[in-house]
């Protein structure tokens, strides 16, 4: 019968060697940050050297900056230039005028084109008009609506081309002049009243901004002026 072997309880338990060499972290450390340098150098160096060299130069003296094209000389494109910019400082004057609080109404009128303030500038103005047998085109126009304000530079053409019309703006949205505007029957804006000396009223109708309306207006103006 064999007999069981007991560890002897004083003895000492030896450890295996350790085969793993410690590691240098400052000695390894050392020569990557000298290899980045060196490839940084390197990097440096060659973009200076394509940056000089001969070809990169050459292919930068080639690229050219183009230049304005000449101006014409043509008696219509000088016609047109001067109207570009006859535009340009009209839109610069309304804009100016009607931030300094005009209306759209008071801006850029021509001579023969009025703005009536009061009944009796109205009857004024039409008796001295029936006195010199010219013909008199009235506006009835308000402030807040869109379709006057969009006629507008088309009647002030229209006062421009017949300087010897008297054009009356006549502002329905005065508390003042839309009793006026009662009395004669104005029910729409805008609405357009012509009145030769003393034939008086001769023609009467509404108006927009379409071609045919423009036509209209072209043709009464014709037709009674010189009547």
């Amino acid at each position: 019968m064999q007999k069981a072997v007991v560890p002897q309880t004083g003895a000492a338990c030896i450890p295996k060697p350790c085969t793993r060499q410690p590691s240098s972290s400052g000695a390894s450390a050392a020569p990557v940050t000298r290899a980045r340098a060196a490839r940084s150098s390197c990097v440096s160096v060659r973009a200076m050297q394509r940056a000089q060299s001969p070809s990169r130069s050459h292919a930068l003296d080639r690229v050219s900056v183009p230049e304005a094209a000449p101006v014409s000389l043509h008696p219509d494109a000088i016609r047109r230039r001067q109207e570009a910019e006859k535009r340009r400082q009209s839109r610069l004057q309304y804009t100016q005028e009607t931030a300094s609080g005009k209306g759209w109404w008071e801006v850029q009128n021509p001579f023969n084109m009025h703005i009536v303030a009061s009944a009796e500038e109205f009857k004024d103005r039409i008796r001295l008009a029936k006195a010199g047998n010219s013909l008199v085109v009235v506006d009835y126009f308000a402030p807040w609506c869109h379709a006057c304000k969009s006629l507008h530079p088309q009647l002030q053409k229209l006062a421009t081309a017949y300087q010897d019309v008297t054009f009356l703006s006549v502002n329905a949205g005065v508390d003042s002049l839309k009793a006026m505007c009662d009395e004669i029957g104005v029910t729409r804006l805008p609405y357009f009243h012509f009145i030769k000396g003393e034939r008086g009223l001769v023609a009467e109708f509404s108006a927009n901004l379409t071609a045919q309306k423009l036509q209209q207006l072209r043709l009464q103006i014709a037709q009674h002026r010189a009547t």
